[in-house]
Protein backbone atom coordinates (compact mmCIF):
# COMPACT_ATOMS: atom_id res chain seq x y z
CA UNK A 1 0.00 0.00 0.00
CA UNK A 2 2.65 2.53 1.03
CA UNK A 3 4.86 1.47 -1.86
CA UNK A 4 2.09 2.47 -4.29
CA UNK A 5 2.00 5.96 -2.82
CA UNK A 6 5.80 6.07 -2.85
CA UNK A 7 5.77 5.20 -6.57
CA UNK A 8 3.10 7.81 -7.33
CA UNK A 9 5.09 10.53 -5.55
CA UNK A 10 8.43 9.64 -7.14
CA UNK A 11 6.81 9.40 -10.59
CA UNK A 12 5.51 12.95 -9.96
CA UNK A 13 9.02 14.23 -9.23
CA UNK A 14 8.95 14.17 -5.42
CA UNK A 15 11.25 12.32 -3.08
CA UNK A 16 9.46 9.56 -1.19
CA UNK A 17 10.38 6.59 0.92
CA UNK A 18 8.11 3.81 2.16
CA UNK A 19 8.65 3.51 5.91
CA UNK A 20 7.06 0.11 6.41
CA UNK A 21 8.24 -1.21 9.73
CA UNK A 22 7.84 1.90 11.84
CA UNK A 23 4.88 2.04 14.27
CA UNK A 24 2.20 3.28 11.85
CA UNK A 25 -0.52 3.65 14.51
CA UNK A 26 1.69 5.93 16.59
CA UNK A 27 2.74 7.90 13.50
CA UNK A 28 -0.90 8.37 12.45
CA UNK A 29 -1.86 9.55 15.93
CA UNK A 30 1.08 11.94 16.11
CA UNK A 31 0.22 13.34 12.66
CA UNK A 32 -3.36 13.81 13.90
CA UNK A 33 -4.72 11.55 11.18
CA UNK A 34 -6.14 9.05 13.64
CA UNK A 35 -6.86 8.62 17.33
CA UNK A 36 -5.87 5.60 19.36
CA UNK A 37 -8.49 4.22 21.66
CA UNK A 38 -8.35 2.11 24.80
CA UNK A 39 -8.50 -1.10 22.75
CA UNK A 40 -5.26 -0.04 20.94
CA UNK A 41 -7.02 0.34 17.59
CA UNK A 42 -6.60 3.47 15.52
CA UNK A 43 -9.76 5.25 14.43
CA UNK A 44 -10.10 7.58 11.47
CA UNK A 45 -12.94 10.07 11.33
CA UNK A 46 -15.52 8.69 8.92
CA UNK A 47 -13.63 5.41 8.56
CA UNK A 48 -13.78 3.83 11.98
CA UNK A 49 -11.16 1.23 12.82
CA UNK A 50 -11.43 -0.85 9.62
CA UNK A 51 -8.47 0.86 7.96
CA UNK A 52 -4.91 0.02 6.98
CA UNK A 53 -2.28 2.60 7.79
CA UNK A 54 0.95 3.01 5.87
CA UNK A 55 3.75 5.53 6.32
CA UNK A 56 5.64 7.40 3.59
CA UNK A 57 8.22 10.14 4.13
CA UNK A 58 8.20 12.72 1.34
CA UNK A 59 9.17 16.25 0.39
CA UNK A 60 5.65 16.80 -1.01
CA UNK A 61 4.33 19.78 0.94
CA UNK A 62 1.08 19.12 2.78
CA UNK A 63 -1.23 21.49 4.57
CA UNK A 64 -1.23 21.22 8.35
CA UNK A 65 -3.82 18.73 9.53
CA UNK A 66 -5.98 20.13 12.34
CA UNK A 67 -7.48 16.65 12.79
CA UNK A 68 -8.22 14.79 16.00
CA UNK A 69 -5.73 14.12 18.77
CA UNK A 70 -5.70 11.51 21.47
CA UNK A 71 -7.10 14.17 23.78
CA UNK A 72 -10.19 14.20 21.53
CA UNK A 73 -10.81 10.55 22.40
CA UNK A 74 -14.57 10.15 22.93
CA UNK A 75 -14.24 7.01 25.09
CA UNK A 76 -14.28 8.82 28.42
CA UNK A 77 -14.75 6.20 31.14
CA UNK A 78 -16.26 3.63 28.77
CA UNK A 79 -14.45 0.26 28.76
CA UNK A 80 -16.87 -1.88 26.72
CA UNK A 81 -14.26 -2.70 24.06
CA UNK A 82 -11.86 -3.90 26.75
CA UNK A 83 -14.46 -6.09 28.40
CA UNK A 84 -15.56 -7.79 25.15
Amino acid sequence: MSSGLERLLTDSGFQARDLTGIPAKAAAARARIATRRKNSLSYLEGGGSAVRIGVVATDFELEENPGPSDQDNPCGKCTLCLEG
